[in-house]
């Protein structure tokens, strides 16, 4: 009898884990551009950021168009909210050496106002993350990001 309650105990545990884990993910488009120049073939990275024992998860990634435009997106179940990063890598102004650009997109519904890095210019036209549970609820949030003190260029549509 002792067994059987046990047995239950843990099915309901595991149900309970389950239903926890929310599919959550992030999108991102933009253009990356050094100078005037757009920044071709960089390395785009979208990054699940894990604490403890828990791995980071790589959403997607993908390398920059001729024209320095890119579109990374990806999804990820997880019980608390998702902690996600861009990385960038690029050779903007020295091709010996490779250089990563690291973007925090928690706070993604604020516009954020980040340094010029390096001479790399980025626009973020969108970054949309969504959180879903049984498809129930959908979040979608906009970032637009400055480096130094310009407007950089259009959005692609």
């Amino acid at each position: 009898m002792r067994l059987w309650q046990t047995i239950l105990v843990y099915l309901f545990l595991c149900i309970g884990v389950c239903w926890a884990m929310r599919k959550q993910g992030v999108a991102v488009r933009g253009v990356l551009k050094c100078g005037a120049v757009p920044s071709n073939y960089s390395k785009v990275r979208i990054v699940d950021i894990d604490y403890g024992p828990d791995p980071d998860d790589t959403l997607d990634e993908k390398r920059t168009d001729e024209r320095g435009r890119f579109e990374v997106s990806g999804t990820t179940h997880e019980m608390t909210p998702i902690d996600p990063v861009m990385y960038i890598w690029h050779e903007c102004r020295d091709e010996q050496t490779n250089k990563n650009v690291y973007v925090s997109l928690t706070n993604a519904e604020h516009t954020v106002l980040v340094e010029r890095i390096d001479g790399l210019h980025v626009r973020f036209c969108s970054v949309a993350a969504a959180e879903s549970r049984n498809n129930s609820s959908t979040k979608v949030m906009r970032l637009t990001l400055h480096l130094g003190y310009k407007q950089l260029l259009s959005c692609l549509l």
